[in-house]
């Protein structure tokens, strides 16, 4: 499932040639009822606060029934559901049976401003209003001044206008028999999933039926019938979307988890359910090997446990490998706009790459003038897949803006990453293009080799390399830093470490910055703009004293 192929003459590598076995003119919904049904009385989800369990009959019986009421509120095909709601036990079915109406789902977490979440209703314009009764007010003032005419549907009782949630899914003798909305598997959207904004502003992505299908399909090896699957990633992010489809669509059980994540946390749930898969985000695992638990806990259930949204130091890979008795920590590469992962290191025997291609994934490696490199040739990374996203959705604030989908008349997405193929046909991330700055004349420094060697420093927790704008070099380079507990280094010996270890063009000439936290995504990611903005203003202090 995940081997990387390369084709020496059109410099071109790939994935396996594996077809999925899901009709790709298909609905998600038809195939989810599908799935339920086979599955039956096998244990669907598991609620971790109430050890609640639902099966796949019980979730089918729950998906036809809601269906049924939201099309009896005229629910239309291609009119976009918004929810703005913790995860919990009710949003499988709620999703399901907008599957099976055709009707696209829309996110946000709820820790989001006003301002966001009226940017995000202005792109996707939604017809229909899933909120909690805290957001309803918010939600309504934004629907109201975009001028849009949507029902609202709230969680936790009746407000106004609204229709409670629980209504939908009240018992009654409803007949099971259902036939879901026709839809275009390749061309109508399913989901509209938010980028993380880790270069700019978040941008709304469409996806199709199709897409969702095949990409989970393909990383089917990876998530089993026999499994029990973890993830504190949201629902409204690509990862949390992975594990709701992929579980279910597995067979396997899925822990709902309603609280957010902590090592305590995740160390009782993993024991308590016995967990085989699990997602954590690199910062979140590094965390857990933090904790003092770690030593004690038991994690010998686990079989994979997975993470990705931004390169990991082999020495995480290492550390966490310890500790899993007869399962693997997995590492993969892939973003937002791929639909989650397109490589995976399953074994990391080697090195710490980001694996071989899963299958259906084709790749190529271009220079500045669109040149296809070879092995161990960094260039632009580019993807073609079999369903790539389908659009972006503008806010009106930006609707007149060109938006370019990075895809080339050969159909590649270009990633923004700087990368290349060793001659093991193993991946390997070096960077972000639009991170990578110069100094000292036409030298390139890449913040991500820096990163790496500043993390692996005692008493570092997390480092950014961003560039200060100098006039006589270009750029000085500054790492912002985040200090662990009782840490003991210092500017001096930070600096010190990069001068004897890297080129002088690289040198901290921008300085040396400790701060509590760094600026992130919903996801985990930081975005390295606001840290820059932050090591300017540093740099401008310190030089002003």
């Amino acid at each position: 499932m995940f081997r990387t192929i390369f084709d020496k003459e059109r410099k071109q590598w790939s994935g396996p040639k594996t077809e999925s076995i899901f009709n790709p003119h298909s609905s998600l919904g038809n195939v989810i009822l599908n799935v339920l049904q086979v599955n039956g009385s096998r244990v669907a989800q598991i609620c971790a606060d109430t050890g609640n369990r639902t099966t796949f009959d019980e979730l089918h019986t729950l998906t036809v029934r809601v269906a049924k009421r939201l099309r009896n509120f005229e629910f239309e095909k291609g009119q976009v559901i918004f929810f703005l709601t913790n995860n919990s036990a009710d949003i499988p079915v709620l999703v399901f049976a907008a599957m099976c109406l055709g009707c696209p789902v829309a996110s946000l977490p709820s820790f989001h401003s006003k301002m966001e979440y009226f940017q995000h209703l202005s792109a996707v314009k939604p017809k229909y209003v899933f909120c909690d009764l805290e957001y309803y007010a918010i939600m309504k003032d934004c629907i109201s001044n975009l001028k849009i005419e949507a029902k609202f549907f709230t969680f936790g009782g009746q407000i106004e206008e609204s229709v409670s949630i629980n209504n939908l899914f009240e018992k009654d003798n409803i007949d099971l028999y259902f036939v879901p909305t026709k839809v275009n598997g390749i061309t109508d959207t399913a989901f509209i999933i938010q980028t993380s904004g880790t270069s700019g502003i978040p941008k709304a992505i469409c996806f199709s039926h199709a897409a969702i299908l095949d990409k989970i399909r393909r990383l089917s090896q990876i998530i089993r019938s026999t499994d029990v699957v973890l993830g504190f990633e949201n629902w409204h992010f690509v990862t949390g979307v992975r594990v709701l489809f992929g579980a279910t669509l597995n067979g396997s059980t899925r822990i709902v988890n309603e609280g957010s994540f902590s090592p305590e946390r995740f160390f009782d749930l993993v024991e308590r359910f016995e967990v085989t898969f699990a997602l954590n985000s690199v910062i979140e695992i590094s965390q857990l090997l933090d904790h003092p638990r770690i030593e004690s806990a038991d994690l010998s259930s686990l079989k994979y446990y997975t993470c990705g949204g931004m390169k990991i130091p082999y020495e995480i890979v290492q550390k966490m490998n310890k500790y899993l008795k007869g399962g693997r920590f997995c590492h993969n590469y892939g973003m937002t706009e791929l639909l989650g992962s397109v490589a995976i290191n399953l074994y990391h025997t080697r090195n710490a790459s980001a694996g071989q291609l899963i299958s259906g994934c084709e790749v190529k490696i271009i220079n500045e003038r669109g040149e296809r490199l070879g092995v161990d040739e960094d260039g632009e990374l580019c993807i073609r897949q079999p369903y790539p996203f389908l659009r972006h959705l503008l806010d009106d604030d930006h609707e007149n803006e060109i938006v370019h989908n990075n895809f080339d008349n050969e159909g590649f997405f270009a990633t923004g990453d700087i990368a290349h193929f060793d001659q093991n046909n193993d991946l390997f991330i070096i960077g972000r293009k639009k991170d990578l700055f110069k100094s000292c004349g036409d030298y390139t420094v890449i913040p991500i080799e820096m990163e790496e060697f500043l993390n692996q420093i005692d008493g570092v927790q997390q480092s950014c390399v961003v560039p200060i704008p100098d006039v006589r070099y270009h750029n000085l380079p500054a790492a912002v830093i985040v200090k662990t507990k009782r840490s003991n280094c210092s500017a001096e010996s930070i600096y010190d470490a990069v001068r004897d270890n890297f080129a002088p063009y690289k040198h901290l000439q921008g300085g040396v910055y400790f701060v509590d936290s760094l600026p992130l995504t919903n996801s985990g990611k930081v975005v390295r703009h606001l840290v820059t903005e932050m090591a300017i203003n540093l740099y401008d202090k310190q030089k002003n004293r």
